[in-house]
């Protein structure tokens, strides 16, 4: 289980696009950059469809009840845990462990809009709902082991697919 200290400005609970319901008319979903979703989910050894927790602007505060694999991935370069009163500097985009009562400390985005947070095991599905999570929100976790550590420091990332046309207004 995690614990949420600071509920960032806003942190969604996403999980992969459904299609299912399409032909009713209901969006797919699913969370704004899906691409460092399912690197954030592949760090710590999840599925791609896990859930995990979309940041906007600001990466929530979380204090683990459990020892737990974690990354982030997207918007920040380096994260801070609070481990035993001392606080550690930590990369973003690597496999991270935390033990029980770690705290990863809320901090400003710094280079995009968005960030995920995976969770070894995943969220329970049953305790995600679509909105917003709240200080004082505890988030149930599914059965996970501890992966092997992985980065993506030094690994070329391929480009997502399709052209992008960068325009210049000045």
């Amino acid at each position: 289980m995690i614990e949420i200290l600071e509920k960032g400005f806003v942190t969604l609970p996403v999980t992969s696009k459904r299609h299912a319901f399409a032909s009713l008319g209901v969006p797919a979903g699913g969370p704004m950059d899906s691409f460092r979703y399912d690197l954030a989910n592949a760090l710590v050894g999840n599925s791609a469809d896990a859930p995990a927790l979309e940041a906007t602007l600001i990466l929530p505060g979380i204090r683990f009840t459990d020892r737990r694999a974690f990354s982030v991935v997207g918007g920040v370069r380096g994260i801070t845990l609070l481990h035993k009163g001392e606080k550690r500097l930590l990369p973003a985009g690597e496999t991270l462990f935390a033990e029980p009562g770690d705290e990863l400390l809320s901090v400003p985005l710094e280079c995009g809009m968005r960030a995920y947070l995976a969770v070894s095991g995943g969220f329970r599905i049953e305790a995600l709902r679509p909105k917003p999570v709240m200080k004082g929100d505890r988030l149930t976790l599914q059965p996970g082991d501890l992966p092997i550590p992985r980065s993506l420091q030094g690994l070329s990332l391929p480009m997502p697919p399709g052209e992008a046309v960068v325009r210049v207004v000045g």
